[in-house]
């Protein structure tokens, strides 16, 4: 028997569309609408796949919600009707193209998709508190979505192979396109027919895992190892923090969200053989993973607070720390006396997905906005620029903004159209253009932000010095090139910087020496507002360096230039 008389596609698809009628329909528009999408971008035509495809979750969702609760055809017609004018409503509201403006509404989509992915989860179980039913029926949803991803893959593979053979032996010249079309049938009609198709008849019934199986064994002796060797590491890593009592990293929390997101999965895993297929491994593992997982969450709120403290809050930090909360109540939840409800992860999961992305004020789509524009605001004033609500200017010094944090609030607030607040305080008329104009750079040149030397790291430093009115040329005869490494030389007068970062004079053609000036610049980029002029004699000549920015390496000998921005004046010393 071969492997497509295996899968039984046409068996399949008949049952889902008896089974589920106006689901597949909307697999079948979702999929038909991307594909013509692909051909003609234009208009509003994208709007039918987002259309048809939140159809598809919200269609599900009724039909199980029938089946669940057994209600009648007259009931179930009448809900498709709600459920097709609600989505009519929804695609009118929806923009016209992706700008940031609009924004909101493609946050309020994604939570909305959210949502319907955990319904599915606990729709069956409104009514029933079953832990082992809950738990059955997810995993039995989780194994249908992965084999059809399998056979997916498989189908596809085997598909394009067959196409490549056409291609190359026939010489059909088929165009890249129709490998991503072919994707996307693969993915909306068969993955999706196959996943249907697997999904439990019966969404009551507790099943009894087989004891050999290949998801019991990945269970085991996979998901559990692998577990535990991301709590050894974090642990090892708070260990030698504390010894130490070096800094924390700031990206800690990423890892500390892996290892809930493979624990949390794999402690869901386990609770499938919390019967007669059960191994000791799993046991233990249920038993202890929340109790000692307690000191990865504190890390993982330290860590948050520290990145938020820094840099303010903004959306990946948000829903980083949306996903914190749910890993701080799950965490509680399970450590503390008496019978525990699985029902708590999607119902959980959907109550956050409301805050983070319906919930006006609070949500991802402006708090961030708000916080950084707050943020923004104190620093400012912090820094002198905003006094009494007024916007202020200092002309003759450089503003410090060491690691960037009032130019990350300045890009940040740009990106998301949220610059306009800042007229409110302009009462000088500082601010040439109108609110809905203003951009980053006009505040950075006014502040002088961008012309301030910022420390990369212990090795490395850059400077941007600030535009000079006039320059003193009395006593100069020529006006000479400054080449950086690699550079082509056109010239015969002129400064050379060399790749192991040391400047030598070439006038006449002749290596005329080499120039000590590169300690000069370095200090110089200490206090930029103070001068960038700097001048010495080599051989025979005078060299005067105006000096416009220039990036440069710190060794434990020396303090070297690897790239600079300079006017250089020469003359000749008559003896």
């Amino acid at each position: 028997m071969s492997f497509f008389s295996k899968l039984d596609l046409e068996g399949r698809f008949l049952e889902i569309v008896r089974r589920f009628p106006i689901v597949i329909l909307f697999a079948l528009a979702t999929t038909v609408t991307l594909i013509v999408l692909l051909d003609n971008n234009y208009g509003d035509l994208f709007k039918w796949p987002v259309s048809a495809f939140i159809g598809f979750l919200a269609m599900l969702n009724w039909s199980l919600f029938r089946e669940a609760y057994l209600l009648s055809v007259t009931k179930y017609w009448i809900g498709v009707l709600v459920i097709l004018a609600l989505l009519g409503i929804y695609y009118l509201q929806m923009p016209s193209d992706f700008s940031e403006t609009k924004s909101c509404f493609w946050f309020f989509t994604i939570g909305l998709s959210m949502i319907l992915h955990f319904l599915v989860a606990v729709i069956p179980f409104f009514k029933t508190w079953d832990n082992s039913m809950f738990t059955s029926f997810n995993i039995s949803v989780f194994i249908a979505w992965m084999q059809a991803a399998l056979y997916g893959i498989v189908l596809y593979l085997a598909l394009s192979l067959a196409m490549l053979a056409l291609d190359q032996l026939f010489e059909i010249n088929i165009k890249s396109i129709f490998y991503f079309k072919l994707f996307i049938i693969v993915t909306g009609i068969f993955h999706t027919t196959f996943f249907l198709s697997e999904l439990p008849s019966d969404l009551h019934k507790t099943y009894l895992p087989p004891l050999k199986s290949i998801f019991r064994i990945f269970t085991t002796y996979v998901a559990v190892p692998i577990t535990l060797l991301y709590g050894i590491i974090l642990y090892a890593y708070i260990i030698r923090m504390a010894i130490s009592d070096g800094p924390m990293v700031d990206w800690v929390f990423v890892m500390v969200l892996w290892y809930f997101l493979a624990g949390i999965l794999t402690w869901l895993f386990t609770q499938y053989y919390n019967n007669d297929s059960d191994h000791s491994l799993m046991s233990v593992f249920r038993t202890y993973f929340f109790p000692i997982s307690i000191i990865p969450a504190v890390l993982l709120f330290t860590s948050l607070y520290k990145n938020m403290i820094k840099a303010g809050i903004k959306e990946e930090l948000y829903l980083t720390a949306i996903c914190a909360a749910f890993i701080g109540c799950i965490c509680i939840y399970m450590i503390l006396p008496g019978r525990k409800d699985h029902r708590i992860f999607p119902v959980l999961l959907i109550l956050l997905s409301i805050v983070a992305f319906w919930s006006g004020p609070w949500s991802v789509c402006t708090l961030p906005v708000t916080h950084q524009q707050h943020r923004l605001i104190s620093d400012l004033q912090s820094k002198g620029l905003i006094k009494d609500g007024i916007l202020m200017t200092d002309t003759l010094s450089m503003i410090k903004d060491t690691n960037g944090i009032l130019s990350g609030h300045l890009y940040f607030l740009e990106s998301r159209n949220a610059l306009s607040f800042i007229k409110e305080y302009d009462k000088n008329g500082l601010i040439k253009v109108p609110a809905d104009s203003v951009k980053a750079y006009h505040l950075l040149n006014l502040w002088h932000l961008d012309q301030y030397n910022i420390q990369k790291s212990q090795s490395q430093w850059e400077v941007v010095f600030p535009d000079r009115k006039t320059i003193d040329s009395r006593g100069y005869e020529k006006i000479i090139p400054l080449y950086n490494p690699y550079s082509l030389i056109i010239t015969t007068d002129y400064i050379m910087l060399d790749e192991n970062g040391q400047l030598k004079l070439i006038a006449e053609g002749k290596d005329q020496g080499k120039l000590s000036i590169h300690s000069d610049i370095y200090k110089m980029s200490q206090y930029p507002a103070g001068g960038n002029v700097t001048e010495e004699v080599v051989s025979d000549y005078a060299v005067k360096i105006i000096v416009y920015s220039a990036v440069g390496k710190i060794t434990q000998k020396d303090t070297t230039v690897t790239n600079c921005e300079a006017l250089v004046l020469l003359k000749k010393i008559i003896k």
